[in-house]
């Protein structure tokens, strides 16, 4: 019986000019944290529902956009960019790709790849290396969001808690307080506030 629900949202050319992945990587090593970010980063940032929503309707044009980026006008009517669902997920992918890839299952142990002449990278870089990657991966989601933010008609399912710069996007003023106390209250892990949803990020 196959258990295969996921449909991955990114192939190994979305890594195209942005990590050295694209190239060289073999896609069967990058594929399973893929698929781990996707079902645990994207949906602690979207929601399951939303996430649901974005997966089944990913073809239409709106939710193209969405996901590969578009120019947009902001609430303050000036012309805004956002690089999308993909892109985010693309740096959260990665980040994990780099900090465990070099770690094998064997079945003596779980050992570290080596290559003659060279040297492997101390784990303190790699965990630094995965930091910078989560956080670019989520600077693009902030940009994204902004982006949900202005267009929040176009996806019912998204939940606008965070949306503090479009007020218009709230249902009535006491909402949009609500909306502007949840998405400021400050979170280390750098993931939405849902009361519903605890993921721990390390």
């Amino acid at each position: 019986m196959s258990c295969d629900k996921e449909h991955l949202m990114i192939c190994q050319e979305d890594f195209s000019c942005i990590a050295q992945v694209a190239t060289h990587c073999d896609w069967d090593a990058l594929c399973p944290f893929v698929r781990e970010r996707q079902n645990l980063d994207l949906i602690g940032l979207l929601g399951n529902s939303f996430y649901l929503d974005v997966l089944n309707n990913k073809d239409d044009d709106a939710y193209s956009d969405l996901l590969c980026g578009s120019e947009y006008e902001g609430c303050d009517g000036s012309t805004k960019m956002h690089f999308g669902l993909k892109r985010a997920l693309v740096h959260y992918s990665y980040g994990a790709y780099v900090y465990r890839h070099g770690f094998v299952d064997t079945p003596y142990n779980v050992v570290q790849k080596q290559i003659q002449d060279s040297i492997p990278v101390p784990t303190d870089e790699l965990r630094k290396l995965r930091r910078e990657h989560r956080e670019m991966a989520f600077s693009f989601w902030e940009m994204t969001l902004d982006y949900l933010c202005k267009n929040k008609e176009t996806f019912p399912l998204f939940n606008s808690c965070d949306c503090s710069s479009c007020c218009d996007n709230c249902a009535d003023e006491s909402f949009c307080g609500e909306c502007k106390v949840c998405g400021s209250i400050g979170n280390p892990d750098r993931t939405r506030s849902f009361t519903s949803t605890v993921i721990k990020r390390t």
